[in-house]
């Protein structure tokens, strides 16, 4: 059937004026008027199926834009001018992909963008704030293993599967830091409080030489727990630093002292000859003590025991004023009287003098 176009009024202008359909002018190609497509599926087909650029152009004032097919690269292209393919703005190619030449802009707040088929991940803009995923979404890098996210509510995660880098002169972090791993520092830690160690962590490989002295340790702040058994020597306790309050009572005994000999009964212990620093248990110079006698000739022996000579002794030993008394007769070593130290209690003192 023969192509059919129903008009109400057709009127012919006469020197070349055109052609003038239901008010609409067809002149020189153009048409000047307005076109309604309508029906119930109104179409406008623009080309023939040819291997031809086909555009269209809208000619302002000032700027030109057009819409074209651009047959080369087969894109949908809108942009800047009149010539196909020059100053694209939006491109739509065979895969549906859109692409934005230049900047794109949302100019509303609170504008949203969608991804995924349902829009499961979205990014929403928070005015005069930034952007914000929605609930639980990450921001990737390469793989699954490297991204940052809020797994919850106050929370914030920062993953990676090897490293993660920060550089800068200064790094600030306000709060409390949990390391789980082995931290490994080149520089030097400032502390501004006393830091807290467990116990028998710090050892003294890792102390400085002289970095602990007086005054880094509190008062009372050392006892047993904090030394071991022979940790302390006479070279770590200054001159007169130990006095009788730091000496617990029977703390002292002959083990403890520095004597060069071996203790015998009724022995005292004297200095050793030539000052040498030590003390000698000595059986000679022993002091023994007699009530009311008036000859004598004793000795105090190896044993300990009081012995009298064939000189009679008057009067009784005071068992009180010496070590042992066992009635030996045998006599040994010099005496001599040491009466006049002890005549107020009509005592008298005898030393033996070898």
């Amino acid at each position: 059937m023969a192509s059919e176009i129903k008009v109400d009024t057709v009127s012919e202008k006469t020197s070349g004026g055109g052609v003038t359909i239901d008010g609409v002018l067809l002149k020189d190609g153009g048409i000047t008027g307005d076109i309604q497509l309508s029906g119930t599926t109104p179409s406008l087909t623009i080309g023939d199926a040819g291997a031809e650029d086909a555009k269209l152009v809208f000619d302002g004032n000032a700027q030109d834009f057009y819409i074209a097919l651009d047959d080369s690269a087969d894109d949908l292209i809108i942009g800047l001018g009149s010539a196909v393919g020059t100053t694209p703005a939006i491109s739509i190619d065979e895969n549906v992909q859109v692409i934005a030449h230049d900047d794109v802009s949302l100019l509303s707040d609170a504008a949203v963008l969608g991804f995924g088929a349902d829009k499961d991940v979205t990014l929403t803009h928070v005015a005069d704030a930034g952007l914000m995923f929605n609930t639980t979404m990450q921001l990737r890098f390469r793989d699954s293993a490297i991204n940052i996210g809020s797994p919850a509510n106050g929370d914030l995660d920062i993953n990676a599967d090897d490293e993660i880098e920060l550089n800068s002169t200064l790094i600030d972090i306000n709060g409390n830091v949990e390391i789980s791993g082995t931290a490994v520092t080149t520089g030097v830690h400032t502390f501004t409080a006393v830091p807290v160690f467990p116990n028998n962590t710090v050892e003294t490989a890792d102390i400085q030489a002289d970095a602990v002295d007086g005054t880094k340790i509190a008062d009372d702040a050392i006892n047993s727990e904090h030394y071991t058994d022979g940790s302390i020597d006479t070279a770590h306790i200054a001159d007169v630093n130990v006095t009788q309050g730091k000496i617990a009572d029977q703390a002292i005994n002959e083990a403890k002292m520095q004597i060069s000999n071996a203790p015998s009964n009724g022995a005292r212990l004297t200095a050793q000859s030539g000052n040498t620093g030590g003390l000698t248990w000595d059986v000679n110079n022993v002091l023994v003590a007699f009530d009311s006698v008036s000859s004598y000739s004793v000795c105090l022996n190896q044993s300990g025991t009081i012995n009298a000579n064939a000189t009679q002794v008057a009067g009784n030993l005071n068992a009180r004023d010496i070590n042992t008394v066992d009635g030996n007769t045998s006599v040994s070593g010099t005496w001599r009287n040491m009466a006049g130290a002890c005549a107020t209690n009509s005592t008298s003192l005898w030393q033996r003098i070898g």
